[in-house]
């Protein structure tokens, strides 16, 4: 188990996918990268997880949009 997941900037099911799900706070986009990446993340908003990722974890119909 992620030592991590208590984070509230990580998506718990991206992590528990094995991936990266680091979250951009302000933007409310997910790092799809492979936990424990080299380099940067990539971020992509919630709504495109579920045409990326078969089986997305994450509702992107529960996930409010930023409010700037």
């Amino acid at each position: 188990m992620r030592a991590d997941l208590h984070n509230v900037s990580i998506d718990e099911g991206l992590a528990r996918h094995g991936l990266c799900g680091q979250i951009h706070l302000p933007s409310g986009r997910r790092c799809v990268r492979p936990h424990r990446h080299a380099g940067p993340c990539h971020f992509v908003h919630p709504a495109d997880l579920d045409r990326l990722i078969p089986d997305s974890p994450v509702d992107s119909q529960a996930i409010a949009p930023a409010v700037f």
